[in-house]
């Protein structure tokens, strides 16, 4: 909200009519003006626990361990998208299953692959947050298969293709630091074609 906008909203937030309710969401109140913020009642919705989701999915849904842990890590701790996605109202899943063997499919091949792949990046130029943040919870699995943790494990259904991939990754590297960046440059306009290309050619080098 522009500061015009919220002084001219501020004569309806003290005057407003009387039979009306009047609900402003924001992801971060500092974004608003101190003027509007005094005139509003303030509550916090927080993310549900990744086991609260958990356990409503195994006694609401008939999930098993697996499938429930899946939907409360994809979900970001909204239990509505948790149920979306154990009812497969939601693509989540199907987008991480792509988004895994895509790059499976990256990191065998070579660097010819990352120019044959500029069509896919940029039908899914609007999704590559959610993109990214797959392949990143991805790579972490395969940290934690190289250093015999699990449990601590994902994408379980892909845990065989996680192995073959621990075999490869070099631990020491900063990939998921340099795919944050990524995700922020993005975010902060610089060349999308040149910033896709930059982090495909260093997930080929970490994993080869």
């Amino acid at each position: 909200m522009t500061t015009q906008a919220a002084n001219t909203f501020l004569k309806t937030l003290e005057e407003p009519p009387g039979d009306s309710v009047i609900i402003l969401l924001t992801t971060n109140s500092n974004f608003l003006l101190p003027t509007i913020v005094s005139r509003c009642q303030t509550i916090k919705f927080r993310n549900v626990s990744k086991e609260t989701i958990k356990e409503y999915l195994k006694e609401n849904y008939n999930t098993n361990e697996e499938k429930s842990g899946l939907a409360a890590e994809y979900s970001k701790g909204i239990l509505n998208k948790a149920v979306n996605i154990i009812n497969e109202n939601d693509g989540t899943l199907k987008q991480r299953e792509e988004v895994i063997k895509l790059f499976d499919k990256i990191i065998n091949s070579d660097s010819e692959i990352i120019y044959e792949l500029e069509s896919f990046f940029d039908e899914n130029k609007d999704n590559i947050d959610a993109i990214i943040e797959i392949m990143m919870m991805w790579i972490r699995d395969c940290l934690f298969m190289k250093n015999k943790m699990d449990d601590l494990v994902i994408n379980k259904d892909f845990k065989q293709l996680a192995v073959t991939h621990s075999q490869c990754i070099k631990e020491d590297s900063n990939i998921i630091e340099l795919m944050q960046n990524t995700s922020d440059n993005i975010k902060s306009n610089v060349n999308y074609k040149l910033a896709i290309d930059n982090m495909l050619l260093k997930i080929q080098e970490v994993f080869k």
